[in-house]
């Protein structure tokens, strides 16, 4: 019996199988900026197809029906639009990271130079 016969591989179990097509699935996922673009556009089609349906479910903090928000209507897409950036800025997985001043040191500092050290003696950037 070789090695690559059939009989010489040992079988693999219920788990090792799973994990291996859940590993084929993710493969064959799209980015996932692509997910989220095609996410989106779904969530504005539902929005869209719901809107015109009433519902009988009362919101309990304000007793009146529940109501779905066309997102493709003038007024929300504005306002998708107009908060795009602030809300990518202030969401902390995706913004900026904002050194406070004390931190911040020139591009001479940050290449090894001791602190106090600096080659220009007219920036304040290597404090300790």
């Amino acid at each position: 019996m070789t090695p690559d016969t059939p009989e010489a591989i040992a079988p693999r179990g219920v788990i090792v199988r799973s994990l291996d097509l859940i590993e084929r699935v993710g493969n064959r996922l799209p980015d996932p900026a692509v997910l989220f673009l095609l996410l989106m556009l779904l969530v504005w089609a539902v929005s869209w197809a719901l809107s015109g349906v009433s519902f009988e479910a009362i919101d309990p903090r304000s007793g009146s029906p529940i109501v779905v928000n066309n997102l493709l209507s003038g007024a929300s897409f504005t306002a998708f639009m107009s908060q795009m950036v602030p809300t990518f800025v202030s969401f902390p997985p995706l913004g900026g990271i904002r050194w406070p001043a004390s931190r911040r040191r020139s591009p001479a500092c940050r290449v090894g130079f001791p602190p106090r050290c600096c080659p220009r003696a007219s920036t304040r950037c290597c404090r300790a």
